[in-house]
């Protein structure tokens, strides 16, 4: 199979293998995404989306490294190859909630929303694979956000226990 494919082709094959959200799908099913994938560069210090845009598309990192940034300018994630960002607006429809900024030089394949809707549609076995592995993505988010508010909770409730024992003895 990877003879029939380009060099550019062929990596982006090794890379869809090792992302969760691909996890499970068929080499064909796997061909098929990269029948739609489009190759993207960007220079560092470019803007690739702003916080509250209309998610297009989705963005697989070949090579370099792209922060997400809040409003605030904070930092909340910086991602490197072989990892995809702005996939949760392109499935959910709903405006960008940070703004991915080119952290060096980014080599990227983009997959627009509007042929993933397409072929999700044309073949419901990709639908189906896709979806199931959002869900479980997003699971697998709510369960580490849920471990997070339960540290917190213990930090606070150490912070608070820490006031008290110095307002007891002021």
């Amino acid at each position: 199979m990877s003879n029939k494919l380009s060099q550019s082709q062929s990596i982006l094959f090794k890379i869809l293998n090792k992302i969760p959200l691909f996890a499970n799908f068929s080499n064909q099913n796997k061909l098929l995404l990269i029948s739609v994938c489009k190759s993207k560069n960007f220079a560092e210090g470019d803007i690739i989306f702003r916080i509250d845009s209309d998610p297009t598309e989705m963005y697989l990192i070949i090579a370099g490294y792209v922060d997400i940034v809040l409003r605030n300018n904070q930092i909340v994630a910086t991602i490197k190859p072989g990892e995809l960002f702005g996939e949760m607006g392109v499935f959910t429809g709903m405006p960008r909630t940070a703004t991915a900024l080119a952290k060096t030089a980014v080599k990227s394949f983009i997959i627009k929303k509007t042929e993933l809707d397409t072929l999700t549609l044309q073949y419901p076995k990709l639908g189906r694979d896709l979806f199931r592995n959002v869900i479980a993505m997003l699971a697998a988010r709510i369960r580490e956000n849920n471990e997070l508010i339960k540290n917190l909770n213990k930090e606070i409730d150490r912070l608070e226990e820490r006031i008290k024992e110095l307002s007891d003895k002021g």
